[in-house]
């Protein structure tokens, strides 16, 4: 099985833009506001720390 792009090399290309359609290759950091427990009961939303462990906070997180 191959890849559908090459993985992304050489300098970064730092932006700004919220829309995720500009993105079409690449990695992205991000602020993550998960919504409120009224707004989604059953949050997916996953964060990796770095001892492995994974969470499903309810605050912002990067």
């Amino acid at each position: 099985m191959r890849m559908k792009y090459p993985m992304p090399t050489g300098n970064p290309e730092f932006s700004n833009n919220t829309l995720l359609e500009y993105y079409t290759l690449g990695f992205v950091f991000a602020k993550i506001t998960p919504p409120s427990r009224d707004g989604l009961p059953n949050l997916l939303l996953q964060q990796r720390h770095e001892d492995g462990s994974v969470s499903c906070p309810r605050d912002v997180f990067y």
